[in-house]
């Protein structure tokens, strides 16, 4: 009787489709996506077209230290054979793609001392290993250090800025990098562990890769005068990457003037005879033309094509860290007439020189706007 009750219901199952070893096609398909998926990510996530020789890092020896002092030793100790691992956004794709190869890694994430943001009086004191997120969410560097405050959210997404560090963006020392400009036009100073003591910002971003060296510890940024505007704007040609041309503008009117430019040059540049001008009250055309003859960026004739797509969204005011709406801020590839670049475009000398002078005009009046508020 009981062998009877299984081979009816068997041959119900089979009728549905459901019986053992009958399997429907789509089973069979999304257990082929699985197993295609599961390739795909143990091969590194290739693009399609490419070609990956190594998805893994070489070996190396992993040190995680707990604080500052010990991290500072390990790396001086081990030289130009350590990297510091920080928020691991830029240096984890080196390792995985064998771009990059190190004996030592130094974990800094267990370093608590590294993290924190500190306003005492007229300065303000940002740890290494503060996260880009925290930082944007800080009313301290919000009151502090605004132009600070304009420039991360456009780091990238959320998820980048939730591990990224602000001392991971400065001592990359990008020569396209947000951070690095924005420390420059704000005279930030840079503290280095060991001997080497403080260091102004200007001084350490010269255009050349860094070479592993004393840990950085902390950015400290200066309060500005009250009343002070700031501008800040970039060129990308997608979203969150690296900008083709970029401006960071603090405007003490009457006081002072810090321009620097950047993306355009192998290190964030400042104007100098741009900066008089600005501090002057001349126009924004007039500022960015003696900006750009000062760097020999003088553009051409607007006579190259672009492709025509709508910009990114810009931040809402007051959005970042309210626990307001999220915008999308990161990146964008406006360029002067309203067009865009084409994806992965190199640009050319005169079109570098045209986007330089359209994000240093719209930075200029941006402060000059702030500033009269």
């Amino acid at each position: 009787m009981e062998c009877l009750v299984r081979f009816a219901l068997n041959l119900g199952r089979q009728a549905n489709g459901t019986a053992p070893g009958i399997r429907d096609r789509s089973h069979d398909l999304r257990r082929a996506s699985r197993r295609g998926r599961r390739a795909w990510l143990l091969s590194g996530c290739p693009r399609r077209g490419t070609e990956v020789a190594h998805v893994k890092p070489a070996s190396f020896t992993y040190h995680a230290p707990t604080a500052a002092a010990e991290a500072s030793a390990l790396l001086a100790e081990l030289g130009p054979a350590a990297a510091a691992l920080a928020g691991g956004q830029s240096l984890v794709p080196e390792l995985a793609a064998r771009r990059a190869r190190f004996a030592h890694l130094v974990d800094l994430n267990r370093v608590a001392e590294l993290a924190g943001i500190t306003l005492d009086g007229d300065e303000l004191r940002v740890g290494s290993m503060t996260r880009q997120r925290d930082a944007e969410r800080s009313t301290e560097v919000r009151e502090a250090a605004p132009l600070l405050a304009l420039a991360l959210p456009w780091l990238g997404p959320p998820q980048v800025r939730n591990r990224g560090t602000v001392g991971g963006a400065l001592a990359q020392a990008d020569p396209a990098g947000d951070l690095p400009a924005v420390a420059v036009a704000l005279g930030a100073l840079l503290e280095l562990g060991g001997p080497a003591g403080t260091v102004p910002a200007g001084a350490r971003f010269t255009g050349a890769r860094p070479a592993p060296g004393p840990l950085l510890t902390a950015a400290r940024f200066p309060r500005w005068p009250a009343g002070s505007g700031f501008g800040f704007e970039r060129v990308a040609p997608r979203a969150a990457g690296r900008a083709l041309a970029g401006a960071a503008v603090a405007l003490a009117p009457g006081a002072a003037c810090r321009i620097v430019l950047y993306g355009v040059t192998p290190a964030p540049a400042r104007p100098r005879a741009a900066e008089e001008l600005a501090l002057a009250g001349a126009p924004a055309e007039e500022v960015a033309r003696a900006a750009l003859r000062d760097l020999g960026l003088l553009p051409g004739p607007p006579d190259e094509p672009a492709v025509e797509r709508s910009g990114p969204r810009r931040p809402a005011p007051g959005g970042a860290g309210d626990g307001g709406r999220e915008e999308v801020p990161h990146g964008g590839a406006d360029g002067p007439d309203g067009s865009r670049l084409p994806r992965g475009a190199r640009a050319s000398a005169a079109v570098r020189g045209r986007l330089a002078a359209h994000v240093l005009e719209r930075a200029l009046r941006s402060a000059r706007e702030s500033a009269g508020a």
